[in-house]
């Protein structure tokens, strides 16, 4: 399904037919050391907790009835904060896991520059594409992974995603048909 499957023209206006908030999840210590995180699992830091109300704040107005979260702990405190904020329940979906980094989860930001330099990869957003590294979760799996939930987010009409930059990235890609050869599309930063 594409974004344009998601909107309605009527009289010249597009109205909605579904609203989704993807919120990547909050700070957490290892996101300002600048590690690459997909499958390990860290909690919030204290800035992190303190980004919580902001993006609260944001879709708040949409009044939201469900938050569905990645299983990794830094999206599920992500989530129960803004639960508890916003009166709304929450339900743990495995399909909203970051993309999967292989063997190069972990890896600080000058590491993975320098692996992305030996592959003749562009390294100015170091996470900006995969290509080239076939040990990664692609874009099309991740788009194939969250099949189930895009569908019943078309039932729904509104649903908040709390998940990670890797997964929002490939969402934006796919629904929009950015090749993998992309530069500098979209940059997700925390508790956004």
């Amino acid at each position: 399904m594409s974004l344009g499957e998601l909107v309605d023209q009527v009289d010249g206006w597009i109205r909605p037919l579904v609203m989704l908030d993807l919120v990547r999840h909050c700070e957490t210590g290892l996101n300002s050391r600048h590690v690459l995180v997909s499958r390990s699992d860290t909690g919030l830091s204290e800035t992190g907790h303190k980004q919580i109300g902001a993006v609260a704040k944001r879709i708040a107005p949409h009044n939201p009835k469900v938050i569905f979260t990645s299983p990794a702990r830094r999206a599920i405190e992500t989530a129960e904060g803004l639960a508890r904020i916003l009166g709304t329940e929450i339900r743990i979906r495995q399909e909203l896991s970051e993309r999967d980094l292989g063997p190069l989860d972990g890896l600080d930001r000058d590491t993975l520059i320098r692996l992305r330099e030996s592959r003749n990869r562009r390294t100015l957003d170091p996470t900006q594409d995969w290509e080239g590294f076939p040990e990664v979760e692609s874009d099309g799996a991740v788009w194939a992974r969250i099949a189930p939930l895009r569908e019943a987010a078309l039932e729904a009409g509104h649903e908040v995603w709390v998940t990670h930059a890797g997964l929002i990235k490939s969402f934006l890609y796919c629904s929009f048909g950015i090749p993998a050869s992309r530069s500098l599309c979209f940059k997700i930063p925390l508790g956004s």
